[in-house]
Formats: structure tokens, sequence, C-alpha cells
């Protein structure tokens, strides 16, 4: 939509500019996808014990439940920031 109304402006140059900057970002982070999924790796897989694999999902599901549900931890620290002032 970016380049759609710089290119409606007159700006083709920008667009241009733009078209070219989407695909070299599209090219760097689907060769990383590329090299995460589908190329064998040459090390062993890393070994974690209990403990840390536990950590390891609690902090992921925290991190999913404050990305997904934000408002009441929002509020929160607005009213915490409030109360400095």
């Amino acid at each position: 939509m970016v380049l759609l109304a710089a290119v409606q402006n007159g700006m083709d140059g920008l667009a241009l500019l733009g078209a070219l900057a989407v695909a070299v970002s599209l090219f760097y982070y689907l060769t990383i996808v590329r090299v995460m999924y589908f190329e064998k790796s040459a090390e062993a897989p890393i070994e974690t014990n209990l403990r840390t694999r536990v950590l390891l999902i609690v902090f992921s599901a925290g991190l999913l439940v404050l990305g997904i549900w934000q408002a009441p931890f929002y509020h929160f620290a607005r009213q915490a920031a409030a109360s400095l002032f």
C-alpha cells in the first residue's frame, strides 16, 4: 500500500527503491527460513536437563500470554508510571 501510494503521488523513484528493498529483505529472510528448516545441521542438538526445559516452557508461555493478552499488564504499568509523578 505504501508503494502504491508513492506511485500514485508521482514518486516512482521512491517506489522503485522500496520495491528493491522489499526484494532484498525477502531474499535475506527466506534464506534464514530455508537454512533453519530445510538444511541438515552439522552440529549435534543441544542437550538440556529437565530444569532448563521447564524454564523454557514457562518463560515461553509467559511471553505468549503477554503478547496476546496485554491490556491488563499495560494498564498496570500505566498506573505504576502515573504514581511516580
